[in-house]
């Protein structure tokens, strides 16, 4: 009988920090799982190190040349026959008692499909204090907050292996450095997102991360992860939507009165979408957007006094919405202008 649990964590080159991650598993209070490590074709010392462990639970794969990491998961996923799929990053240390309390999560709440964590992020390389990063635990909200950016921290998950087995649910590459969110998304149709309050993880912040190296494919391909969603849901949008869905993922500034003119319509017209399907979430669907436009206007004051026109007729946000120091930047910006005239 296969164990509960299978520990999956793909390396490719991070031969300074594998000890790190690799110690943070075998010493887990929870022993009895499988660990697939996946050797992605690493030049650097990586295989020693993997090699210089002698623990039966180590499943060693070895790729004869770089393939990335979404064909190593999916290959995972493949092969693994455990109850339970344990994702782990090779530069980032779990802290001891979070397979025991994954597991034990994920066996009470059988509705759950895919359970993350708050996290630790720690920083090495710059000398900066542990910063705790508490994840959104309330279902509602991070469902929705799901939509728009990824609120499970994908080295953080446990995943409810039957469900990806049972509907063909893998990693998709056209959503590359974006492929945890749409999978997530994917999930979601068949049980709850969920996370464990408590940091289970400590995440390693360094220049080598996908989020440093590939921001501009993240960002493109995970925008287009939440079009793609949104229309499933049945929101109608068209491909001129997808600069303003960027804003409102990422809360970006608007450049002028006219950004933030379309940027309102995009918000209303999937508010009153979602209110016509009775959509389940629709409440916290319109909080989390009502949000995300007010966070776009208080970066947009460079705009100067001209915003202030769109803000009293917005339907989204009123003028005692906004702080002080915005009124302030908008200020300053208006004479700016004023004297540049």
């Amino acid at each position: 009988m296969p164990p509960l649990v299978s520990v999956v964590m793909p390396v490719y080159n991070v031969d300074k920090y594998l000890n790190d991650a690799i110690d943070s598993i075998l010493n887990q209070s929870y022993k009895d799982f499988v660990f697939y490590i996946i050797n992605d074709g690493s030049t650097d010392r990586s295989e020693d190190v993997i090699l210089s462990y002698n623990d039966e639970r180590i499943i060693y794969l070895k790729n004869t040349f770089n393939q990335g990491y979404i064909k190593c998961l999916n290959q995972a996923i493949d092969v693994i026959d455990s109850k339970y799929i344990i994702r782990m990053d090779s530069d980032d240390i779990s802290l001891p008692t979070r397979i025991e309390k994954q597991l034990a999560y994920m066996e009470m709440h059988t509705n759950v499909v895919v359970c993350g964590s708050s996290r630790i992020n720690f920083y090495p390389e710059v000398h900066r204090k542990d910063v705790f990063m508490k994840a959104i635990t309330e279902k509602n909200k991070l469902f929705v907050n799901s939509i728009f950016n990824t609120s499970l921290h994908h080295p953080s998950v446990i995943i409810r292996t039957e469900i990806l087995k049972n509907f063909n649910l893998r990693y998709q590459e056209r959503y590359y450095y974006a492929e945890d969110k749409a999978l997530w998304l994917d999930l979601a149709a068949y049980g709850d997102l969920a996370n464990i309050e408590e940091a289970l993880l400590r995440y390693r912040i360094h220049y080598n991360q996908v989020s440093y190296q590939y921001t501009l494919i993240q960002k493109d391909n995970s925008v287009n992860c939440s079009y793609a969603f949104l229309l499933k849901m049945g929101i109608k949008l068209n491909e001129e939507d997808k600069p303003y869905l960027l804003k409102l993922c990422y809360e970006r500034k608007c450049e002028n009165t006219e950004d933030i003119a379309a940027l309102e319509s995009l918000v209303l017209s999937i508010m009153v979408q979602a209110k016509e399907l009775g959509l389940e979430s629709y409440s916290e669907l319109c909080t989390n957007l009502r949000n995300r436009f007010k966070s776009s206007i208080l970066k947009s004051s460079r705009i100067g006094a001209r915003i202030l026109k769109e803000i009293y007729h917005s339907r989204l946000v009123s003028i005692k919405d906004l702080d002080l120091m915005f009124y302030v930047k908008t200020t300053v910006r208006t004479f700016v202008d004023f004297e540049i005239r």
